[in-house]
């Protein structure tokens, strides 16, 4: 069982086409959140992006900046990647 982090943050803002791949065959661009980490105390302070393979949806908590939110992320994929995706995060929540 992998070890999970919970993390905490307030989303900055939501940024469009903020990174871009390049293929052999063309390329993509990935749009990206930018969060200002809460949680854990370690990181409180800290600037975190998250890319997105797929724009998530209008309202999504991802989008919205100002929102308080917290999920959880496997501790390994934290410490191996340089880049993250919200696909690696699960269990987002608003929080208060």
């Amino acid at each position: 069982m992998p070890e999970v982090v919970i993390m905490e943050a307030q989303v900055v803002a939501y940024h469009r086409e903020a990174g871009h791949l390049q293929f052999d065959t063309g390329s993509r661009s990935e749009d990206a959140t930018e969060l200002k980490l809460t949680s854990p105390p370690e990181k409180n302070g800290s600037a975190f992006w998250l890319y997105h393979s797929r724009p998530p949806a209008a309202d999504s908590l991802w989008r919205e900046a100002g929102a308080h939110i917290r999920f959880s992320m496997d501790a390994a994929d934290l410490a191996r990647y340089s880049k993250l995706y919200s696909g690696s995060a699960w269990d987002l929540q608003r929080i208060d």
